[in-house]
C-alpha cells in the first residue's frame, strides 16, 4: 500500500510545479503586456511633447522676428534714432587747473563741472 501513497505524492508535487511554472509564465506575460502598454503611452507622450516643443519654437521665432518687432516699435511710436551725436568737450587749458574756490566763484561765472551737469542734464531730457 505504501507504493499507491508514493505515486500520489510524486504527481501532487508535479502538477504543483506544473501550476507554479503557469502561474509564473502568466505573471511574466502580464508584466510583458503592461510594459508593452506603458511603452505604447509613453511614445504617444513623447511625440506629444515634440509637436509642442516645435510649436513652442516656432513661437519663440515668431516673437523675435524683426519685422514683428519693428511693427511693435512704430505701434508705440517708437523710431530708430538717424544718428549718434557726440558732444566733444574740449580739455581745460594746461595753466588751468580746476579750483577750489567756494560758492561765491561758482555763482559769478560758470565752472566746468556746472557746464557739464548742463549738458547731461540737457541729453538726458532728450533721451526720456
Amino acid at each position: 500500500m505504501a507504493r499507491p501513497r508514493f505515486a500520489f505524492n510524486k504527481i501532487f508535487i508535479l502538477l504543483a510545479v506544473f501550476a507554479l511554472a503557469c502561474f509564473a509564465h502568466m505573471s511574466q506575460r502580464m508584466l510583458i503586456a503592461q510594459n508593452g502598454i506603458d511603452i505604447a503611452r509613453l511614445k504617444t507622450q513623447i511625440k506629444t511633447e515634440e509637436r509642442a516643443g516645435q510649436i513652442l519654437s516656432a513661437r519663440a521665432t515668431l516673437l523675435k522676428s524683426p519685422t514683428r518687432i519693428e511693427r511693435l516699435a512704430r505701434r508705440l511710436d517708437m523710431v530708430k534714432p538717424d544718428g549718434v551725436t557726440f558732444i566733444e568737450i574740449p580739455p581745460a587749458p594746461a595753466g588751468e587747473a580746476p579750483s577750489d574756490e567756494g560758492p561765491a566763484r561758482q555763482s559769478t561765472s560758470l565752472s566746468r563741472s556746472a557746464v557739464l551737469g548742463r549738458i547731461v542734464a540737457k541729453l538726458s531730457f532728450i533721451v526720456n
